[in-house]
């Protein structure tokens, strides 16, 4: 079976000098940013704005999967992610525009 890049190189040097205590503090402050506050700031912006404009914007998390894999942990950037990647930006871009349209 062949390694991915995940598990080759500085990533898994990286993981394998982080003991397990730092570990979990690590991961429980990654859970209280990434998830908790990101919720709390959506519900923020769902009190001021309406939903359809705000949900479609989660999609656009997959750009930022792509953008943070390639940067932090290096992975290969594959045609098939860049292409998905602008899919998703430009139908985002379209479904706003579409809905800004209607408003006005």
């Amino acid at each position: 079976m062949a390694k991915t890049r995940w598990h080759s190189g500085a990533a898994e040097s990286a993981l394998s000098e982080i003991g397990s205590h730092s570990l979990a503090w690590t991961l429980a402050l990654l859970s209280v940013l990434v998830y908790w506050l990101s919720m709390v700031l959506f519900f923020e912006v769902l009190t001021r704005r309406a939903l359809a404009p705000v949900s479609v914007s989660l999609y656009l998390m997959t750009i930022f999967g792509v953008l943070i894999s390639t940067t932090i942990l290096h992975e290969a950037l594959t045609s098939n992610m860049l292409i998905g990647a602008l899919l998703v930006f430009f139908g985002t871009i379209f479904a706003n525009a579409q809905k800004a349209r209607a408003t006005l």
